[in-house]
């Protein structure tokens, strides 16, 4: 049990040390940096160096800034519609445009491209399970890997395909997931997937052997300690929300066949056919 407290405390300090403690401005021509602003009147934006917090105050014209990021996740757009800003450098060839592309205030949902989760359904189980995933493809694709350790000392109905064998605990899972997500610029998407989940459990398994005594052989039933897994590969569906810039939500429930270890296949859910599902109900911190 105290065991279990240091994990948690330590999971909770990184979450923690994830969140950001400054501000983020971010400029017209696309560049970004952190600081602490102080004031925001009609003109201009008065900041704070982070590393300096009690030093000068410095300004910044807002025509110069698309949007501000708080500390807390909230979004401030300062220029709806900003203009275009031409190259510094040298003249353009025949052909080429003075005017560089900027993001929109639409797109700063998709800035941050890695999310790091913790799917809040599994704690049910006494998993404690993180997830983290890339975007790729300019926001069309998602690599995710998943891993997952489990506090119980015993397997519960929630792992009911362990339950027909002696003694079982589910002790972690590993997993590697690809989702596709068709619509993007969206706060709420819809995305499909594959994710391929193996499972490590331990159990007691029987075992007869045979002993002499006295020239008769006896035979005696022995407890062996024995661990097995459970592979699957599930089709996922399922939506995320991009809550702010910072937070996401996802919900996605994945179905699909499984194999095992000959212990597994042999117990009596495992004979009826039914596939593997996994549901998850995550949120988490984008960066």
């Amino acid at each position: 049990m105290l065991k279990l407290k240091h994990i948690l405390f330590g999971l909770l300090l990184i979450l923690n040390l994830g969140i950001k403690a400054q501000d983020l401005i971010y400029l017209n021509s696309g560049s970004k940096f952190e600081a602490l602003v102080k004031e925001i009147n009609e003109t201009s934006i008065k900041y704070k160096n982070i590393n300096n917090p009690e030093g000068p105050t410095y300004v910044i014209a807002k025509s110069d800034v698309l949007f501000i990021e708080y500390k807390n996740g909230n979004v401030d757009v300062i220029n709806k519609n900003p203009s275009p800003v031409s190259p510094k450098s040298t003249t353009p060839s025949a052909g080429e445009s003075k005017e560089t592309k900027l993001p929109k205030p639409s797109d700063v949902y998709y800035m941050n491209k890695n999310s790091f989760m913790i799917n809040g359904l599994a704690l049910t189980n006494a998993d404690i399970t993180l997830m983290y995933e890339r975007d790729l493809l300019q926001n069309h694709l998602g690599v995710m890997v998943l891993g997952s350790y489990n506090f119980n000392t015993r397997s519960t109905i929630l792992n009911g395909y362990l339950l027909d064998l002696a003694n079982t605990k589910k002790n972690y899972d590993i997993g590697l997931g690809l989702n596709f997500y068709p619509s993007v610029r969206k706060k709420s998407q819809y995305f499909v997937g594959v994710l391929v989940k193996y499972m490590n459990y331990s159990f007691d398994r029987e075992i007869t052997v045979q002993e002499e005594i006295g020239g008769f052989i006896f035979e005696k039933i022995e407890i062996q300690k024995a661990q097995g897994y459970q592979l699957a590969t599930m089709i996922v569906n399922g939506f995320q929300v991009r809550i702010t810039p910072t937070f996401t939500y996802k919900a996605f429930v994945g179905i699909g066949p499984f194999t095992g270890d000959t212990d597994l296949m042999k117990t009596q859910l495992a004979q009826t056919g039914l596939p593997k599902m996994y549901l998850g109900l995550c949120f988490g911190y984008r960066f």
